[in-house]
């Protein structure tokens, strides 16, 4: 036995991979070539050495440059002092050959590259000037580069990256497997922006070196770009006193310079092209509409301007006109009445089409039955004429509209499918459409709004006074997520009309091809020898994927299936899996590990200290293997060098730096005896790495950003792994906003090793955010000892502009005649806004300031005065009313009943005026219902049907006596209109919430009034969370009319949150007789979590006897509903998918630790219980009782018997028997006596 047990070491000692491997006489015998790989400069030295792992014979190296062959050496060394041979590329071969294993071999992969000699950066097929709006090609030439397929082409415009480029979408000129020449190209639509623009193009090698490979460049500056006038500033509508000198002014972006020409009342002004007219002295004759017409070699523009001439005597007498502005379709017949406020000799109208005259009249109606004229959009005046006052003229606005012909959404310059982390460009042509100013395109990715663009945005084709085609794009960065998606543009006209008008609309479905993306694996397994396995790899993958397996670096014959079958699995089948998936983008791989356990292994593997590893990258790691039976081997096979001792029952790994990714597969430990043959652990390893840096930017964009525009801020994680561990937190100030995970990300390199990742974070620009710091925050969330700290980056935007918001207003004011008033309205914008008063519909001279002063108020400043606040990115007004009383009016004011209107739109209205004395007229004035009276002392007004949005001005009853003259009293009134909807909805979000990751709800308000009284009430379930109130809204519309209401709630989402309910309730706070309805919606939520162990919660340790029964419970509470695994000693029980584990009669063999692991697609949970199995003593004890308690009885009883015979029956003496006649039978005779 002794000479067999030292044969069987003797044999182990000398072929110990027979135990562990494949059958192949090589496997673990193959030369070890430091590197293992080679990228060399073409033209630079290479060299590598070859060891042998066994005694070598003879030691080689295979090459079609420096070969060289060695005989009885262990090691050889190839080396070329200059790398010129391009064959070299397909690699080379170290082999040696020995009598145990004959010709062993192992391949060295080399990549030679070639920094390029030259890159030449044109534009394609064009030489001058580029013309707005035209698409040109820039041509980017690397000449002389290798390899290709490492080659990347970056665009920039400044300093502002553009777009990537890489193999395989350049143009290749020679054979890929030498230095090449290749050209990209970047598709350009010229604008104005790009005049004199730099445009540049890098070279960049995408390689694994130890110093990085310096990037080549080659810029260019575009020529002039033509593009045709935009008007940019001008004088606007003016009213001057007669007399008085005026400079009109219209100022033009253009190229080339362009040309002016002044027009009034379709005469040519001589202005010898200057972009000021000058009037000197201005009459009648000079007022009107004036025509600034622009005009260059690639198009025109035109400015209009208007001018009031006011006699002295002329304030307050100009003509009234009804409506005050017009709103009119193209096509569609146009009517309104001027009437005039003195005696008029003449009354009459000025316009293009439908000008007429009359005498002696005081009102005067100008209709046309079509407008298809378009100079009628730079408006109409009307004139009046009297020998008191002279010619007094006002000036009616016309805006005529048409409504698009027809809506095209295309992909800009590309037909096919799109190409995942590719730019493209979306282009939305809105034909035949007017006005431009007024027209937005709303963009929208399924039911979600993207971006809304609205002009100077868009490239125009046409005149701007007429109907145009424009064209809006949107950038997209094609994802996986876009494949299939619906994109739409819809035109819409932001117009002041009674009717809506209809949106037109064109919507296109994209196709994306992207590369795999593992979803599902088998993960690690352990197996019994002898039983059938099938390995699986799912992954997301367009167009359709292929599959390859790889197990030892020998690529398995599986016919491109993602499923690997193993019918009875054997100690060959053990080790590391690879699944290799590919398509035309690109590939992915899954590792899988198999540990194949002998039926006699269980409870006998080697044991791990610790079980598993978190190790920084460049750092140590270590690790002792512990053998739980005599061993005859134990070993550590890893990509690093194995290590193999005999007759040591513990071993440790450790190295001094981790930098072979290839690590993260993890490691395992062989345990050989004679009793259990070989058993085997695997070590997981968790390599990471932190970031090189983290970059915050704002995406494809400089300068300020717009109000309810939508941008990118993209965070760039450079170099950084595992990336399916990193957390990427975004913040706003101190407040975060949201977190990012795996699979979310875009990666840039290969996921089993450091990556690059992207991600991007959608930001709606608004007031609040001028200025303001957004933070990105790279987190790699591992089960360290240490937190590992956060990489962090601020980002500070620049300036946002946005329109006016008013906040502060004198409101309405009473003021005795003669006294002095100052009038003020305040708001916030960006850029500075401008002022503008308006009374009566006039223009007053304030010299753009927030404040209005009035010296000596007289009856003439009575009334309604208009605030108008401006800026590049649109107005705001407010409205503020003067009420001047004669001195003798004190509570002699007309008196009104109700003194305040609270009406709902569409219903009617009424109120009573009466006089407080003998009043010779009383009257009501106010936009609809106005109405006079003689000689009464009361008067009511009323509408049976509040549909006229300019009533919650308010309106003003007046009463006039000879005693206290003209005396008046402001009604307000507040019209409310209950919301026609409410949409409660997760805002960019669909499917399931994920605990933990944050999410904003946004409830939106349809056509609600007035939005300054209404308030927004959140609830979860029956409990109110929070309030939201004007101005914190979101809000489309005007604000003197029904609005839309946009208001969000930031959510983080908990396993709580799992069926909850959440609603919006809009309620107007209004001070009614009865209480306005609240209207509401809800949405219930569902939210994916992983599982949290209910009893027992921890690990715990219980003693139990022998015999026992014992009935483990872990339920967990998890949604989706968790899959459950017991192990016993770490060997998994199987037919176990339950959260009960039941042992009827527990052996002292089931003593150990339980681990009860419940997993779903979120995460898992799991709890440990160790039991103790102790021998049942108190039947032992009562056993051994009953025996000495029976022999104790027979003990007595044998004392007793003996004493018994001796002191109570005598001796008996046995005599022979005697036969007679008498006698029958046997006697006995004791002492004389017959018995």
């Amino acid at each position: 036995m002794d000479f067999f047990l030292w044969g069987l070491l003797w044999v182990t000692v000398l072929c110990p991979v027979d135990y562990y491997v494949s059958s192949q006489a090589c496997a673990g015998k193959e030369p070890v070539i430091d590197p293992p790989s080679l990228v060399v400069k073409y033209g630079g030295l290479a060299t590598a050495n070859c060891s042998a792992q066994s005694e070598a014979l003879i030691i080689g190296w295979e090459t079609t440059v420096g070969a060289i062959t060695e005989y009885d050496t262990q090691q050889l060394v190839w080396s070329v002092p200059s790398v010129t041979e391009w064959a070299l590329g397909r690699g080379i071969k170290c082999f040696t050959t020995s009598d145990e294993d004959g010709q062993c071999e192992t391949d060295l992969p080399i990549t030679i590259y070639k920094i390029p000699e030259n890159m030449i950066l044109s534009l394609l097929d064009h030489t001058g000037a580029l013309l707005e709006g035209q698409q040109y090609w820039l041509e980017c030439v690397v000449q002389s580069v290798a390899p290709a397929n490492h080659l990347i082409v970056i665009w920039s415009r400044g300093d502002t990256e553009l777009k990537r480029s890489g193999f395989p979408q350049f143009s290749i000129e020679g054979d890929q497997s030498k230095d090449v020449t290749v050209r990209t190209k970047l598709s350009l639509t010229a604008s104005r922006e790009d005049h004199e623009a730099s445009y540049h193009c890098e070279a960049k090698l995408d390689l694994n070196t130890a110093e990085p490979i310096p990037e080549t460049r080659s810029s260019i500056q575009l020529e002039a770009v033509f593009y045709k006038p935009r008007v940019l500033q001008t004088s606007g509508n003016v009213t001057i006193f007669a007399g008085n000198k005026l400079e009109l002014m219209c100022v033009a972006d253009a190229n080339p310079r362009p040309s002016y020409q002044w027009r009034h009342k379709g005469v040519v002004l001589p202005n010898k092209n200057n972009n000021t007219l000058l009037i000197d002295s201005a009459t009648a004759d000079n007022a009107g509409v004036y025509e600034c017409v622009i005009s260059n070699t690639q198009g025109q523009a035109s400015a209009v301007m208007s001018i009031e001439v006011k006699g002295q005597d002329c304030a307050g007498k100009e003509p009234v006109i009804y409506p005050p502005s017009l709103v009119v379709k193209y096509g569609e017949p146009a009517t309104a009445k001027c009437s005039a406020q003195s005696n008029a000799t003449i009354i009459g109208w000025e316009a293009t089409v439908g000008a007429k005259t009359e005498n002696d009249i005081q009102q005067l109606v100008w209709s046309v039955p079509s407008v298809t004229e378009w100079a009628l959009g730079r408006g109409i005046e009307c004139f009046t004429s009297s020998e008191k006052h002279g010619q007094c003229l006002t000036h009616l606005p016309i805006t005529i509209y048409k409504t698009p012909e027809n809506v095209i959404l295309r992909v800009l310059n590309d037909t096919g499918p799109l190409l995942e982390g590719q730019e493209y460009w979306l282009q939305c042509v809105v034909e035949s459409v007017a006005p431009a100013n007024n027209l937005i395109v709303i963009w929208s990715r399924g039911d979600t709004e993207l971006k809304r663009s609205g002009f100077p945005q868009f490239f125009i084709e046409g005149d701007e006074s007429k109907n145009v085609t424009v064209a809006t794009h949107l950038s997209l960065t094609a994802s996986r997520e876009d494949h299939g998606a619906s994109y739409r543009c819809a035109a819409k006209l932001d117009l002041n009309t009674a009717e809506f008008i209809p949106e037109t609309r064109s919507s296109i479905q994209l196709e994306v091809y992207y590369k795999p993306r593992v979803i599902k694996t088998s993960g690690n397994v352990t197996i019994d020898a002898g039983n059938k396995l099938e390995l699986m790899c799912e992954a997301d993958a367009n167009p359709r994927p292929s599959y390859q397996w790889r197990h030892k670096g020998v690529v398995l014959p599986n016919k491109d299936k993602n499923t690997l079958l193993i019918d009875s699995a054997t100690a060959d089948n053990a080790g590391v899996y690879e699944c290799v998936i590919s398509n035309t983008q690109g590939q992915a791989s899954a590792v899988m590990s198999i540990e194949v356990k002998g039926q006699d292994c269980a409870g006998k593997e080697p044991v791990i200290d610790p079980p598993s590893l978190v190790v920084r990258y460049g750092g140590p790691a270590t690790a002792k293997c512990s053998a739980q039976s005599e061993a005859l081997i134990i070993r550590w096979e890893t990509t690093v060098g194995d290590i193999t001792e005999n007759d040591l029952q513990q071993l440790v790994w450790s190295v001094p730096s981790v930098t072979e990714w290839a690590l993260g597969r993890g490691i395992w430990c062989f345990t050989i005896s004679d009793e259990h043959g070989q058993c085997d652990t695997h070590l997981p390893i968790t390599i990471y790495k932190m970031p090189d840096s983290v970059i915050l930017s704002l995406l494809n964009h400089t300068g300020p950003l717009l109000e309810g525009q939508e941008y990118w801020l993209e965070c760039v994680v450079q170099s950084v792994a595992p990336a399916k561990n990193l957390t990427v937190i975004w913040s706003r100030g101190d407040t975060e906003l949201q977190r990012s995970g795996f699979p979310q990300f875009s990666i840039e390199g290969d996921l089993s090793k450091d990556v690059t990742v992207r991600t991007k974070l959608s930001l709606t620009a608004s007031r609040e955010d001028h200025e303001a710091s957004y933070s990105c925050a790279a987190k790699l969330d591992l089960n360290t000892a240490e937190p590992i700290p956060e990489i962090r980056y601020i980002y500070q935007l620049e300036a946002v502009f946005y329109k006016p918001r008013v906040l502060q207003t004198r409101g309405n004011v009473t003021i005795f005649a003669g006294n002095k008033l100052k009038l003020m309205c305040e708001a916030d914008a960006n850029p500075r806004p401008s002022y503008q008063w308006r009374h009566k519909g006039v223009v007053l001279p304030n010299k753009d300031k927030n404040t209005l002063l009035i010296d000596s108020a007289t009856a003439d400043n009575a009334g309604v005065y208009e605030c108008v606040i401006s800026n590049t990115q649109g107005q705001a007004s407010a409205v503020m009313s003067i009420e001047v009383k004669g001195p003798d009016c004190a509570g002699k004011e007309p008196v009104i009943d109700p003194p305040s209107l609270v009406v709902k739109y569409g219903e009617p209205a009424t109120a009573k005026c009466s006089a407080q004395s003998n009043a010779t007229i009383i009257g009501w004035e106010t936009t609809v219902g106005a109405e006079t009276e003689y000689n009464i002392q009361q008067l009511v007004w009323s509408v049976p049907s509040v549909t006229e949005w300019a009533l919650a001005r308010g309106i003003k009853c007046f009463t006039t006596s000879d005693e206290d003259g003209q005396c008046e009293t402001d009604l307000p009134i507040t019209i409310y209109k209950i919301p026609e909807n409410v949409i409660l909805s997760l805002l960019d979000h669909t499917g399931p919430l994920l605990e933990g990751q944050e999410y904003w709800l946004e409830c939106v308000v349809q056509s609600v009034a007035p939005a300054k009284n209404l308030t927004v009430i959140w609830f979860r379930g029956d409990t109110e969370l929070k309030r939201s109130g004007f101005p914190q809204f979101s809000i489309e519309g005007d604000l003197s009319k029904d609005v839309t209401v946009r208001t969000k709630l930031s959510l983080t989402a908990s396993r709580e949150d799992h069926g909850a309910s959440y609603r919006c309730a809009a309620k107007l706070d209004l001070n009614t007789a009865e209480p306005v309805p609240e209207t509401s919606s809800s949405i219930q939520l569902e939210v994916h979590y992983k599982p949290r162990m209910g009893s027992p919660s921890h690990n715990v340790t219980m003693t139990v006897t022998e015999g026992d029964k014992l009935d483990f419970n872990c339920s967990a509470e998890a949604n989706p509903s968790p899959t459950y695994q017991w192990m016993f000693n770490n060997v998994i029980l199987e037919n176990e998918n339950n959260p009960t584990l039941i042992i009827e009669s527990i052996q002292p063999d089931k003593g150990g630790v339980y681990r009860c692991t419940a997993r779903n697609i979120r995460g898992e949970g799991f709890v440990e219980m160790r039991v103790d199995v102790v021998s049942n003593y108190l039947l032992w004890i009562a056993i051994f009782v009953a025996i000495a308690i029976g022999v104790l009885l027979a003990v007595s009883y044998c004392v007793y018997r003996t004493h018994h015979k001796k002191h109570k029956t005598g001796q008996y003496l046995l005599t022979k028997i005697k036969h007679g006649a008498s006698n029958s039978g046997q006697v006995a005779q004791a002492n004389g006596h017959s018995v």
